[in-house]
């Protein structure tokens, strides 16, 4: 009884130790199918990281071009405004001085009309007069 209780002993041992080993192997084939796993992901997170690392790199350099180009924008308008506000002055300027051109050859016409050269107080000017005889001073 003592030999069979030592070979049913030996056996379950036996069994135990086959079991214990299997699980030993699968842990370990478990392991390794997790590392080679952990080192894939690890090296797509490289790769990302590296990726958006470029992302921030190229949206600082447009930053920079947007900014330089709104600098430019204020610069370039600033000056159509700078050069719009002398020729309004300019054309207001040739304004006065082709009104008083007119009122001086109105003044002209009307001083050959009544051989007398009105005050500029009570001078009214007429307007189409003025352009019929400026119609026949250039057809002339």
């Amino acid at each position: 009884m003592t030999k069979k209780f030592e070979l049913e002993s030996e056996e379950e041992k036996k069994k135990i130790t086959e079991s214990y080993s299997a699980s030993i192997e699968n842990l370990i084939s478990e392991k390794e199918i997790m590392e080679e796993e952990l080192h894939a992901q690890a090296i797509i997170l490289e790769s990302l990281n590296a990726h958006l690392y470029q992302t921030q790199m190229e949206l600082q350099k447009e930053k920079a071009t947007v900014g330089n180009l709104e600098k430019m924008f204020q610069i370039k308008l600033a000056e159509a405004n700078e050069k719009h506000k002398h020729t309004i002055e300019s054309l207001t300027e040739e304004n006065l001085l082709l009104r008083q051109k007119i009122a001086k050859n109105g003044e002209e016409v009307y001083e050959r009309q009544s051989g007398t050269l009105p005050s500029l107080a009570s001078y009214e000017y007429n307007y189409d007069y003025d352009i019929e005889y400026g119609n026949k001073k250039q057809e002339s």
